[in-house]
C-alpha cells in the first residue's frame, strides 16, 4: 500500500472522519515504527522537526488527495487546517480497509483514537517520552 493509502485510512479512522495535521503526522509515524514491514519500504521517513517526527510528503500527498476529491481541507484552529474524508473518499477507504494488513490497520485505528484523545501538548510530550531522539529540533518546550 502507498503512503497515500495509509493517509486515507488514518483520516477515515478519525472521529467524524477527520484529523488535524499533527494527529495525522504522529499516527503515521507510530504506524511506521510499529509495523515497518507491513507499511513497506516506500513508507514515509520521519525526521526531527519543530514539533517532533515530521515528513513533508504527508502534507503533499494529503493535498493530492484533496485535489482528487477524496479529502477536504477545513479550518480546525486559528492557524491551521485539518483533513476530512469526503463521501468519495469513504468509498475508497472502505476498499483500502479490505486490502490493508490486519495488524497494521488495527494499530493505526488505535493510534488515531489515542492521538485524538490528547491535547497538542500531551501528544507531543508522549511522543518525546517514547522517542526522545525526535525532540532534538523541537520548538515545543513542555
Amino acid at each position: 500500500m502507498s503512503g497515500e493509502n495509509w493517509i486515507m485510512l488514518a483520516v477515515h479512522y478519525g472521529k467524524n472522519g477527520s484529523l488535524s495535521p499533527i494527529q495525522l503526522q504522529k499516527s503515521l509515524f507510530l504506524l511506521g515504527k510499529k509495523y515497518p514491514n507491513e507499511v513497506g519500504d516506500d513508507f514515509y521517513t520521519f525526521e526531527p522537526y519543530d514539533y517532533g517526527p515530521f515528513n513533508k510528503d504527508i502534507y503533499h500527498d494529503a493535498e493530492e488527495l484533496s485535489q482528487r476529491g477524496l479529502l477536504t481541507k477545513q479550518q480546525m484552529g486559528p492557524r491551521w487546517a485539518g483533513y476530512s474524508i469526503t463521501p468519495e473518499g469513504i468509498k475508497c477507504a472502505n476498499g483500502l480497509d479490505k486490502e490493508a494488513p490486519r495488524a497494521a490497520k488495527k494499530h493505526l485505528c488505535q493510534v488515531v483514537e489515542w492521538a485524538q484523545g490528547l491535547t497538542f501538548p500531551q501528544l507531543l510530550t508522549a511522543i518525546y517520552q517514547a522517542f526522545p531522539e525526535f525532540r532534538k529540533n523541537s520548538v515545543f518546550q513542555d
